[in-house]
């Protein structure tokens, strides 16, 4: 049966401050990642550059944006799924219908309005640049009117943009792609709510598959042979059951993660170099191993910030935990794509030094306004923080 009514007792009895200090300290550096994703520094070349003596200097900071934005980063979003299914079924008591509808009630609230107001904010800017490029630089007020027109509900909810996936092909030779909503980062937040829908069959596969259902899901994933509708991507489903697993079998993954910490610390950077050097390269036999780099990855970065939390190196700061998801949403409206265009008229473009300037700067001058927005709001307006985080 998907629905138990059996009631556990002293359920999950371990270190819960560790834990949920692990995963606030998370948020904060894993939405980093995703701005350095989506920032990926100046084109000076394409993302292959030559090996060899004949390297330049310039070739090498191609490699370290690729080694940290194409590869590195690519960890950051499975970690949010991953949190999020063990969240989800953290301390459930009891399993059952009432209990499905209670949390899919709460994530209304969580996820769902924040998503639709995103998307519309996306719009919204777009329409607001647009009404003033009529203003000031006199354009035609029918561009307007045309973007309105053209405007399509489920596109920009659902399926508005797509691209291919890091793997070009699957396993089967198959073509393999994502897709986004207008608002794209948040395709991540479009595929949660759908994987929470399916909570029912996600306890399923790891109460009564176990491990096993776990292993089916991870070569899904490996593989990329799995269903290609928008919404349903095989990263949400295998991380979000990867993380309900431990909370439904009463796992500490932080201790769990411990005891291969060594391989993964070993494997995750090596992995990374290894892909570094072949992007832009066909190698199928590299592409299989992309799965594992990712999982280790993961496991890495939960190990690396546990150990320092617990050696007490670092320390959560509330703000910034808390308003991670506020920078996740808000980063690509209008912000980042702002701060890239200016850092790109001040910064050379030829120059070792300001090329790497820009690398970093951009992505960390983006969070940080970001993060003033977020202070600013839930100091003079916090009403404001409900529909735009969902009372995060």
């Amino acid at each position: 049966m998907i629905w138990s009514n059996k009631k556990k007792e002293n359920r999950l009895p371990y270190d819960d401050v560790l834990l949920s200090k692990t995963i606030d300290w998370l948020r904060f550096p894993m939405v980093l990642l995703v701005i350095f994703v989506h920032s990926q520094g100046r084109n000076y070349v394409s993302l292959s550059p030559s090996i060899g003596l004949e390297m330049s200097v310039l070739d090498f900071y191609d490699y370290f944006r690729n080694f940290l934005s194409v590869q590195m980063g690519r960890v950051a979003v499975p970690v949010f799924f991953f949190i999020s299914g063990f969240l989800f079924f953290y301390k459930t008591r009891e399993w059952n219908v009432s209990a499905y509808l209670r949390k899919m009630k709460k994530r209304i609230l969580t996820l769902i309005v924040p998503y639709i107001v995103w998307n519309f904010s996306d719009v919204l800017i777009v329409t607001v640049k647009k009404l003033f490029a009529f203003i000031i630089k006199g354009k035609p007020f029918s561009n307007i009117l045309d973007y309105w027109s053209s405007l399509d509900l489920y596109r920009i909810l659902w399926d508005n943009v797509t691209w291919p996936r890091y793997e070009a092909v699957n396993w089967l030779g198959v073509e393999t792609y994502m897709s986004g909503p207008a608002n794209i980062p948040l395709w991540f937040l479009r595929d949660l709510i759908v994987v929470c829908v399916l909570a029912p069959i996600v306890y399923l596969v790891v109460k009564r598959a176990g491990r096993w259902g776990l292993l089916v899901l991870g070569l899904a994933y490996a593989s990329k042979v799995w269903l290609q509708w928008p919404g349903f991507s095989i990263e949400a489903m295998f991380f979000f059951s990867w993380g309900a697993y431990f909370s439904v079998h009463e796992k500490n993954f932080v201790e769990w993660f411990r005891a291969v910490s060594i391989p993964c610390y070993i494997l995750a950077p090596l992995l990374a170099m290894v892909f570094t050097l072949c992007h832009g390269k066909t190698l199928l036999p590299v592409q299989y191993l992309n799965g594992l780099f990712i999982a280790t990855s993961l496991v890495a970065a939960i190990n690396l910030s546990s150990s320092l939390l617990r050696s007490g190196k670092t320390k959560v700061v509330p703000l910034l935990a808390q308003s991670s998801f506020f920078i996740y949403a808000l980063h690509e409206v209008d912000i980042l794509p702002e701060i890239k265009r200016f850092c790109s008229k001040i910064f050379p473009q030829d120059q070792l030094w300001a090329l790497t300037l820009d690398y970093v700067f951009v992505p960390v001058i983006t969070a940080a306004i970001c993060v003033l927005i977020y202070w600013f709001i839930k100091k003079f307006v916090p009403a404001l923080l409900v529909p735009l985080t969902g009372g995060r």
